[in-house]
């Protein structure tokens, strides 16, 4: 029969009561316990076959396995416990679907099938098709999807069906905790914290978007209902889909998983070019959209009212890059926000993906209709209007404000005079001028491109 692990009540009531007289209610004298474990040698459970409570005796003693020891162990092989009977239930549902799916076929191919005409079995062969469809639109509804929503999800961001149940179950469960005016702000919000460079530690995503750190987003989902195992299958998705983060940069989050596990949690090898998108991206400029505190407000005064597009397409027009990936994230999230009004996060998101992508709608010309309030042509020009001025907000994306403004108080505050002293100031001076004829190039580069995008995608 074999060695049976046994989690019954019965065998942990045993080992609490071994624990509690070797380990609990023994002295461990530090050097004289680690001596005399020491001294254990290596156990072997099959030397104990006879007598299994021996073994556990020595076993925890040896590690000094106490209570609350004892009690994590169990917690982590409930979680595992957990996390595979999910897998296997949703394994089960679909393992059934094609086993249908299956028999039919191969009923399919009897003698009495193919001597049939050809139009009633063709007939026959698509209705095998629509069943099958719609047992896996069964096994979907049960958590509020549809092939639809999972085959654009894939698309746009090459999650997986499994990434998309654990996004939709963390949105409702967000959606049942939170306030009805909080939702759109937190559930963008926590969901973007888990990408490591969307970090809420960081002043910048603080202020503009009052976003939580990286390790509440992930405590918080816990506390919501998640398990555990699906925060962190959430989590490496998200920061792997972005494409920024490598194994060194996310595995110090309290999550536990192997480097091997988090490279082959997401790929996006089948995904058409055209159509990828960065998720995390979206997250954090929605975020910033939905964000209503002070720190926003004063942010967005002082930037001239230009907080949204600079955490959007400006602010990545005076960053370092600009590909078409993070051009059309930012035609969408613009999009998605004109949408959202009173409505279902999760459908607008999906229901706009799908459009755009059964070419029911048109990116580019619902982004210019949107910025030139129903006309195409006034937004194009506003648009490039609100990308060629600066502003204190485009300026620090750009380049290092705070440098140039420390110079600028350095030259200003001295007296001309000494050649010493002009000789220093002319320097300076040339230095953030060729600094500034740098950004400037890139800038004009980034908004070329944004703007051929534009010109390229829009319809007449």
């Amino acid at each position: 029969m074999g060695i049976v692990r046994d989690f019954s009540v019965e065998s942990i009531a045993n080992i609490r009561e071994i624990i509690r007289v070797n380990v609990d209610e023994e002295e461990q004298w530090k050097i004289c316990d680690w001596v005399s474990d020491w001294f254990i040698d290596d156990l072997d459970i099959s030397d104990y076959l006879n007598n299994v409570e021996e073994y556990q005796a020595q076993m925890v003693d040896k590690y000094d396995i106490g209570s609350k020891k004892f009690d994590e162990i169990l917690k982590n092989v409930h979680n595992l416990d957990s996390e595979y009977a999910s897998k296997f239930q949703q394994l089960n549902e679909r393992i059934l679907a094609y086993k249908k799916y299956i028999v039919d076929i191969a009923y399919m191919l009897s003698p009495k099938k193919v001597s049939q005409n050809l139009d009633s079995y063709k007939k026959d062969l698509s209705k095998i098709k629509d069943d099958l469809c719609l047992s896996i639109n069964e096994y979907l509804t049960n958590y509020g999807l549809n092939t639809d929503i999972v085959n654009s999800m894939a698309s746009c961001y090459g999650f997986k069906e499994n990434d998309i149940i654990i996004l939709k179950k963390a949105y409702d469960a967000i959606k049942a905790d939170c306030e009805e005016k909080d939702f759109k702000h937190d559930f963008f919000a926590y969901i973007a914290a888990l990408c490591v460079n969307y970090d809420g530690d960081a002043f910048r995503w603080w202020a503009t978007g009052d976003l939580p750190k990286t390790t509440e987003a992930i405590a918080y989902l816990k506390k919501i209902g998640l398990r555990e195992y699906e925060v962190k299958q959430l989590f490496m998705v998200i920061n792997k889909q972005h494409d920024a983060s490598n194994y060194e940069k996310v595995k110090g989050y309290g999550l536990d998983f192997s480097e091997e596990e988090y490279n082959a949690c997401f790929s996006n090898e089948k995904l058409k070019e055209e159509n990828r998108k960065d998720f995390a991206h979206e997250m954090i400029a929605l975020t910033i959209f939905n964000t209503d505190t002070i720190s926003n407000g004063f942010l967005n005064l002082i930037t001239g009212g230009e907080i949204d597009i600079l955490s959007s397409f400006k602010g990545d027009a005076y960053s370092d890059g600009f590909g078409e990936i993070d051009q059309r994230s930012d035609i969408d999230v613009i999009n998605i926000q004109k949408r959202l009004k009173d409505k279902d996060i999760f459908e607008v998101i999906t229901t706009y993906n799908q459009e755009v992508l059964n070419g029911k709608v048109n990116r580019v010309n619902e982004f210019l209709k949107n910025y030139g309030n129903g006309d195409i042509k006034k937004g194009r020009k506003k648009i490039e209007e609100d990308l060629r001025s600066h502003s204190l907000g485009s300026d620090y994306i750009s380049g290092d404000l705070g440098e140039d403004i420390k110079n600028a108080f350095i030259i200003n505050g001295m007296t001309w005079g000494t050649k010493e002293l002009n000789e220093y100031n002319m320097n300076t001076l040339d230095k953030m001028q060729e600094k500034q004829n740098d950004i400037q190039k890139k800038v004009d580069n980034n908004i070329k491109n944004f703007l051929k995008y534009i010109d390229n995608n829009m319809e007449a």
